[in-house]
């Protein structure tokens, strides 16, 4: 039958057409949705179908800010586990997504999967997948100026609410075991004015960033081992809302420390 329907559906079709029949409340519709489900990696078993040739039938990119939701991804993994009972492989499916997409936005999916997984299941799925990617840097040998730039986040006009940035960093913290070594890297690499203005920039997305405001931490750390005077703070910072927040917590954080 899968071999039929083939010819009339393209797999993302038809895999999200299985997926419904599998869900349905009629006993004899989801029936025949599993039946077709194992067909439909079997048919593609029988050609002998890379996980990233499914990948791309599947056409994935489309789905990818939901992709670890999406019907046809749990559909390629299955895929992915059969491919490697049958070939005695140990593929992840992190060498499956980079094969499909630039590594930059392998790391951003994963990054945004973390920080926004609507469930615990999801999260769990995306830090596995984050840190099967961070493994996979490592033994390339690439380091943390080395993904800097292969994430993307060298370019004009980047700013710190990018994704990559925190996967960066946490990468950097995981192979180094220094929580500072983001800051310094950025530090050295912006200059403390271009830091500062980029750490109370406007956000585009409302709320909370744990990235910024990590490293707004560490600004502020910073400043206080430099003995940085809080009317110099407020000249750097500025009279935006943000630049004004940040030189009250400074301001709070130097007299606690020197009174």
């Amino acid at each position: 039958m899968i071999a039929t329907l083939s010819k009339h559906f393209d797999d993302d079709v038809l895999t999200k057409m299985i997926d419904a029949a599998s869900k349905s409340s009629v006993a004899e519709t989801k029936r025949i949705g599993a039946t077709l489900q194992e067909q439909q990696i079997l048919f593609w078993r029988s050609k002998k179908l890379a996980p990233d040739r499914v990948l791309k039938q599947l056409k994935l990119a489309n789905d990818v800010d939901d992709l670890l939701t999406s019907p046809t991804f749990l559909t390629l993994s299955r895929y992915l586990d059969d491919y490697n009972a049958q070939n005695k492989m140990s593929l992840s499916m992190t060498e499956v997504l980079r094969r499909g997409f630039d590594e930059d936005d392998v790391a951003k999916m994963l990054q945004q999967a973390v920080l926004n997984a609507k469930d615990a299941k999801t999260k769990d799925l995306a830090v596995k997948l984050q840190n099967q990617q961070f493994d996979i840097w490592k033994k390339l040998g690439w380091n943390g100026d080395e993904i800097f730039t292969k994430l993307g986040l060298n370019e004009r006009g980047v700013t710190l609410e990018n994704p990559n940035f925190a996967a960066w960093a946490k990468y950097v913290e995981k192979t180094t075991g220094n929580e500072k070594l983001p800051f310094n890297t950025l530090w050295k690499r912006y200059g403390e004015q271009t830091l500062a203005t980029m750490l109370i920039a406007d956000r585009k997305k409302l709320g909370g960033n744990d990235f910024v405001t990590s490293m707004q931490s560490h600004l502020i750390e910073k400043w206080l081992t430099m003995i940085r005077d809080p009317d110099d703070v407020a000249k750097i910072l500025g009279t935006s809302f943000q630049g004004k927040i940040l030189t009250a917590s400074y301001r709070w954080n130097f007299k606690s420390a020197f009174g």
